[in-house]
């Protein structure tokens, strides 16, 4: 209510644009439909105001805490684009080009070949813009409490983040690294895998 109270005081009383459940299975969409939403004008504007007044907040924070240490990094995993936007309001990109975030990690949280077009810097040009400008990783999804990812298919991804040159990358898990998949990997086979993927220390990237 706040919100909606916020929007009619700065659009002369109009109200925003109501979720239309029916208009997304109308258009065999599922049944929160962000990104057909986006290309309706009024849901966009509703979209933009939002995610702004977020930005002002975050410019908020940003400003604090390098005026009270200036040293402190402030950096974002978010979701991937166009999500995050479409459905968290998190423009990370903007936000980026805007001074805001010194260190990034987007969760790409997929698997084989779709992993792979997702950190392409050739196809995702705001990844390509953001790690040109500060460091930027990538967030890689171990496995689900019920469902653990292989070594093997985390060994993969983490190789292909490397062969791409970004900074590093962060793991997301449910519970434990050591989770695996029953029948399928000793925890001999599992951490002996993790300890070849970083067998060196890694110095942590500085900011350009």
């Amino acid at each position: 209510p706040a919100t909606v109270k916020l929007y009619q005081q700065e659009h002369n009383g109009k109200s925003p644009p109501l979720y239309d459940r029916d208009r997304c299975v109308r258009a065999n969409q599922a049944d929160f439909c962000p990104e057909f939403l986006a290309n309706d004008p009024q849901w966009a504007e509703w979209l933009r105001w939002r995610s702004d007044k977020i930005e002002v907040f975050l410019k908020q924070v940003f400003q604090a805490v390098k005026a009270e240490k200036n040293q402190v990094i402030l950096g974002l995993s978010p979701l991937d684009l166009p999500y995050a936007y479409q459905r968290a309001l998190v423009d990370w990109h903007k936000w980026e080009q805007d001074g805001l975030i010194e260190e990034l990690i987007p969760q790409i949280y997929f698997q084989g070949q779709r992993f792979d077009e997702r950190i392409d810097p050739n196809t995702k040009s705001e990844l390509k813009k953001a790690r040109d400008r500060i460091p930027t990783a990538i967030g890689i999804l171990s496995g689900l409490s019920s469902t653990p990812r292989t070594i093997e298919e985390l060994q993969r991804q983490v190789q292909v983040v490397r062969d791409r040159g970004y900074a590093g990358m962060s793991f997301f898990f449910y519970e434990t690294l050591w989770n695996k998949r029953p029948n399928t990997e000793s925890m001999d086979a599992r951490k002996m895998g993790w300890q070849t993927l970083f067998a060196l220390r890694a110095e942590r990237p500085t900011l350009k």
